[in-house]
């Protein structure tokens, strides 16, 4: 990779702090991406955008509280910069991700090459065009 690549900055969300923080790890090892935190719920996710103004947000659709499509909707209208990808092991999810307006929906399992070359494409396709 070129040393040449924006730092994007992305948050993770999800209710199980241990998967956070594994794609955490995963998205700091990646040349050009940083992972400034992670939230366990939709309130944590905006609270983290309000504070770190990420690039993207990769964020699981269902969560108790506040789900993943109610928090994107409101990230996407606040702080219209920011994408968000939303992702779920069901794939019944795709149209609450499509309605709430992500830039992306992604069927779980993933693997860390395949996240860190997704988070990449969704960049560069809405923000360099």
């Amino acid at each position: 990779m070129s040393s040449t690549l924006p730092l994007l900055r992305v948050l993770v969300v999800n209710d199980q702090r241990a998967m956070c923080e594994l794609w955490q790890r995963i998205i700091d090892m990646a040349p050009g991406l940083a992972c400034p935190g992670y939230a366990l719920d939709g309130d944590g996710a905006i609270q983290l955008v309000e504070q770190h103004d990420p690039d993207v947000v990769f964020m699981d659709v269902l969560m108790p509280g506040m789900s993943g499509d109610e928090a994107t909707k409101y990230i996407i209208s606040h702080f219209p910069d920011t994408l968000v990808i939303l992702y779920s092991a069901y794939s019944d999810s795709e149209q609450r991700a499509i309605k709430s307006g992500a830039a992306e929906f992604v069927l779980m399992p993933i693997q860390p090459d395949k996240l860190v070359a997704l988070i990449r494409r969704v960049y560069r396709e809405h923000r360099n065009r």
